[in-house]
């Protein structure tokens, strides 16, 4: 059994995702469902695409890529605050679909967050328990930076993350 579905949806939610609108084909059989290349979700200014499986027993991997003109649409839906500016990133999302991990690579244009305003940034990340524990750390270069208002040619920093405590170095 296999059945292919060419999924056209407007402005909706799945579980805590919000979403302006679905498009893109998926494949569900007895067993999973496989999102096919170009599957897309946009919400607000953003543009997420997946490809990858989703196992009923809970299991998931996906890649993606991540388009945005304005990180601050994500305020209260991240456990990162204050943030605002453009962005893309590839992804892959693995593990539980309950609570996955992340890894991945992004790259912000004219972004900002928690009193840092960046030209341009380039961060890659591993998260396991992206959802609730978070687990991982984030290494990042930025370039033409201000720091809590003090200027900055470049700035290198690795973030520790776990749970609720973030260290950086």
């Amino acid at each position: 059994f296999n059945l292919d579905l060419d999924v056209t949806c407007g402005k909706g939610s799945f579980d805590f995702v919000n979403y302006d609108s679905l498009n893109g084909i998926i494949s569900v059989n007895v067993n999973d469902m496989y999102f096919h290349p170009g599957f897309a979700l946009d919400y607000k200014h953003s543009r997420f695409t997946a490809e990858g499986v989703v196992d009923y027993n809970g299991e998931m991997m996906l890649t993606g890529d991540f388009a945005t003109t304005q990180l601050a649409d994500f305020w209260g839906d991240l456990f990162i605050k204050e943030l605002s500016g453009g962005a893309r990133a590839s992804y892959v999302v693995t593990g539980s679909d309950i609570d996955p991990d992340i890894r991945g690579v992004f790259y912000g244009d004219s972004c900002s967050f928690y009193g840092l305003a960046t030209d341009s940034m380039v961060a890659t990340f591993d998260i396991k328990s992206f959802l609730y524990r978070r687990l991982g750390s984030v290494e990042a270069k930025t370039y033409k930076s201000d720091v809590w208002a003090l200027p900055a040619d470049s700035l290198v920093a690795t973030v520790d993350i776990d749970s609720n405590l973030v260290t950086i170095d």
